[in-house]
């Protein structure tokens, strides 16, 4: 009997499997367990916190212990046990995948180490429906590799939760590219417009059309409802062609202005730094 058990096929296990990996990420655990207290989470602030496996597998074995009625039932799931887990592992990994509608391709994470996660409470959530959200391993840019999130959810309009496998150590937050738009950029409370190259490509390894020129802006003039004044705009722009990489005799027309004018979506970054 014991044998039968433990060869059960994998399909037969399909519903409990799939139910324990929801509750695995959290899926169905009331908020109040998740944060206590409202102070815990103010709004406009962002919390990370690891998830203890072992608080995890108790967890399982909660809900699986509502079914016992009898020592035959504590039998059967004492024998099910080591089985029921090895059906639910992958399932776990692959669930917002499933969700989505397709196949995560990362490699099953087997490691033992806590999993991760954080909890973001701000306007950005409701203001950006589409904010992505980046976690790597490194924070070196040349070996860092990107980590699959196990669950990203908005729980409510302005409360969105992410779970990953291990604990990164770099996590970005971009505004949805279709956040591309005309617009000024903050410095120094300033609102200024940063420069962009706007000549030809002036070989490889060299300035491209479009990248920013580092530390330099200009400051267009405003009136008191924040209109800009185009014309002082364009007299500025065009009083530092050369930095523009416009050479002489090349007009600079509305192409090049819009060009000036971009404005990218802005990126949050997040990072481990090493204790002093």
């Amino acid at each position: 009997v014991q044998q039968f058990l433990t060869g059960i096929d994998n399909e037969e296990l399909e519903p409990i499997r799939d139910w324990l990996a929801n509750l695995y990420l959290l899926y169905g655990v009331q908020f109040h367990y998740l944060v206590a207290n409202e102070r815990l989470l103010p709004l406009e602030s962002i919390r990370f916190f690891y998830l203890d496996r072992n608080w995890l597998e108790v967890l399982l074995d909660g809900a699986l212990s509502i079914g016992i009625q009898s020592s035959r039932d504590a039998l059967y799931q004492k024998l099910m046990r080591d089985r029921v887990r090895q059906t639910v592992q992958p399932v776990i990994h692959n669930l917002r995948a499933k969700l989505l509608g397709g196949q995560s391709e990362e490699p099953i994470d087997a490691g033992g180490g806590p999993m991760a996660g954080l909890l973001l409470r701000s306007a950005v959530g409701s203001g950006w429906p589409g904010l992505e959200v980046r976690a790597y391993d490194s924070c070196d840019d040349e070996q860092r590799k990107l980590i699959e999130p196990l669950r990203m959810d908005r729980l409510s309009e302005n409360v969105l939760l992410c779970l990953f496998p291990r604990v990164p150590a770099w996590i970005e937050f971009d505004e949805p590219k279709e956040g591309l738009h005309f617009g000024l950029e903050v410095e120094d409370e300033r609102q200024v417009i940063g420069l962009r190259y706007a000549g030809k490509e002036v070989g490889e390894g060299g300035e491209k059309v479009g990248e920013l020129l580092p530390g330099q802006t200009v400051e267009p003039k405003q009136d008191g409802f924040g209109n800009l004044d185009i014309q002082d705009l364009v007299d500025q722009l065009v009083a530092r062609k050369s930095e523009l990489g416009l050479v002489e005799g090349v007009e600079f027309g509305p192409a090049a202005l819009a060009l000036q004018m971009v404005c990218v979506p802005e990126q949050m970054v997040f990072q481990i730094t090493e204790a002093a």
